[in-house]
């Protein structure tokens, strides 16, 4: 969709309507996720998502094990959220440490 513009911003703004594929793999702590870090580093390497984000459930904002989780996935693109449950959407309360790559 093509939208001309007014006074402000560029000229022209396109809306482009596209699926995108996001998963949300939940573990409970830091320390569940880097036991199982293969597992979410290959469903950023599967090709089948656009996008991939970690939830942890519950998580210290300052720790050494969160530190070196979050330079793992930083090199792979993937995001981190705190808060929600294991099986749950993201509803926008989640605290973002880490955004995806896209």
């Amino acid at each position: 969709m093509w939208r001309p513009k007014r006074s402000w911003g560029p000229d022209v703004e396109i809306v482009l309507l596209l699926p995108v594929a996001v998963a949300v793999e939940s573990k409970r702590t830091a320390a569940n996720a880097f036991d199982n870090i293969d597992q979410i580093i290959g469903y950023s390497q599967s090709g089948r998502y656009d996008a991939l984000i970690l939830r942890l459930e519950e998580a210290p904002r300052e720790s050494e094990e969160l530190r070196r989780l979050s330079d793992v996935l930083s090199k792979y693109g993937i995001g981190i959220v705190v808060g929600g449950g294991a099986h749950s959407p993201l509803s926008g309360a989640e605290e973002i440490l880490q955004k995806s790559l896209f």
